[in-house]
């Protein structure tokens, strides 16, 4: 009896569909209308403005710069350029957000004669940075974003440092941001 009942539904059914379509209209007549969802476009060269690193693989985003007296404790002898910033994976596959930091970023100083590279500095050991200091080695998952940490060792206290933007550890400069220390 359940399957009469089916098959008595599937045939009204199939009326009804065959009926609709054998009622056309000339005017849309082999008119179809399909609805599609455009993908927002993103810039595609390679930049550097307003604190934004674009790359095809990932955004970095600064989000603060800060500076900190050298801990001793631990054996510092320099203070430390601190920045936050937010990583966003662009990419396929998992990325972390130290390794595009450093391939993309440069920091450095004029020492007079020559321009110093800043090394990179030990990880900020505040308490407030403890999440960030997990984020920023973590390997994040494709299309996510987190706020990670990176810090230098400041060799002249007096001195701007310039942060310099490359698309990749070989590639073409993109931009900088002059960081004035006080």
């Amino acid at each position: 009896m359940g399957k009469k009942v089916l098959l008595g539904c599937l045939a009204i059914i199939s009326v009804i569909s065959l009926t609709a379509c054998g009622n056309t209209n000339k005017d849309n007549a082999g008119n179809k209308t399909e609805t599609v969802k455009v993908k927002k476009q993103e810039a595609k060269v390679p930049s550097f403005t307003n604190d934004i690193l674009r790359i095809e693989d990932a955004e970095i985003k600064i989000k603060k710069i800060e500076t900190a007296k050298p801990n001793t404790e631990m054996g510092e002898t320099e203070p430390t350029l601190i920045i936050t910033f937010s990583f966003r994976n662009k990419k396929e596959e998992p990325l972390d957000a130290m390794t595009t930091w450093i391939a993309c970023f440069t920091a450095t100083q004029d020492g007079g004669d020559t321009i110093d590279e800043l090394d990179v500095a030990m990880a900020p050991q505040a308490q407030k940075y403890k999440k960030l200091n997990e984020n920023t080695q973590a390997n994040l998952k494709p299309g996510k974003t987190i706020n990670a940490v990176i810090s230098y060792n400041i060799k002249y206290n007096d001195k701007p440092v310039t942060l310099k933007a490359i698309q990749g550890t070989s590639g073409k400069d993109l931009g900088k941001k002059v960081i004035n220390l006080k």
